[in-house]
């Protein structure tokens, strides 16, 4: 259950962290690499939830 809910947690903190640098420097301009430096996580935990920083943005819109 935790583990649960931990996943959850750094999923909403990498739409949220990738939410603000796309509004901050644009969409183009922001990298996966961006993402995971601002939100504090490594680069291949971001592509255990999402496949392209397009998959991010999608899945703010649409949730699970």
């Amino acid at each position: 259950m935790k583990k649960e809910r931990q996943k959850k947690q750094t999923r909403i903190l990498l739409q949220q962290t990738a939410l603000q640098l796309f509004q901050k420097q644009g969409y183009e301009q922001t990298t996966v690499l961006q993402i995971t430096n601002e939100a504090g996580v490594a680069k291949r935990t971001f592509f255990n939830y999402f496949r392209t920083k397009e998959e991010v943005l999608q899945s703010v819109f649409s949730p699970m």
